[in-house]
């Protein structure tokens, strides 16, 4: 575990080995896109998101940590620390939610996301490496 000082230089712990295992997730997500495997991309995608929530939120309350559960402390532990604006905040939990609903079609359901969705994707795979970049440029 690392500190880092979040806009207020206040002390905020994050987790190297959870920001390793979001940029393996993110890297694979943006392979298995460009050979149009979209729906383990997205999976791969929400899991690199997932983990980078999880480099910010410390322990689980639980023995793991549930999908609607850590976006709540994550958003917790950012507007505490004062890491992200709350319009970033808002946008990552957007992003999030959007995430999830896609990783629950692609890995449960009967339907599957089309090949038009692409680019749409693509854009969630640039903003979650985004925002590890952004975190790992505050340590």
């Amino acid at each position: 575990m690392e500190r880092l000082k979040d806009r207020n230089e206040k002390q905020v712990t994050i987790d190297e080995i959870f920001l390793k295992k979001a940029k393996v997730k993110l890297e694979a997500a943006k392979l298995l896109l460009e050979y149009k495997l979209i729906e383990p991309a997205v999976s791969c995608c929400y899991y690199g998101l997932f983990n980078i929530m999880r480099s910010l939120t410390g322990e689980p309350t639980k023995k793991r940590w549930e999908h609607a559960g850590i976006r709540e402390v994550f958003s917790l532990r950012a507007i505490e620390s004062n890491i992200f604006s709350r319009q970033e905040l808002k946008r990552i939990i957007e992003i999030a939610d959007i995430l999830y609903s896609l990783r629950v079609i692609s890995d449960y359901k009967k339907n599957r996301i089309d090949s038009e969705s692409i680019e749409e994707i693509g854009e969630y795979i640039n903003f979650c490496f985004n925002l590890l970049n952004q975190i790992e440029e505050k340590r």
